[in-house]
């Protein structure tokens, strides 16, 4: 489902004009995920 995920960002991201927020956001998201996927 990443890659569904991907695509939907890039239609989102060339709609809106929050490119860099939205990266950001994606990258503190994933940095969360792996950071629990130790923790577990």
């Amino acid at each position: 489902w990443g890659e569904i995920l991907m695509s939907d960002a890039k239609m989102l991201l060339e709609i809106s004009p929050g490119a860099r927020l939205w990266r950001l956001v994606r990258g503190f998201m994933s940095v969360f995920v792996l950071r629990n996927r130790d923790r577990v």
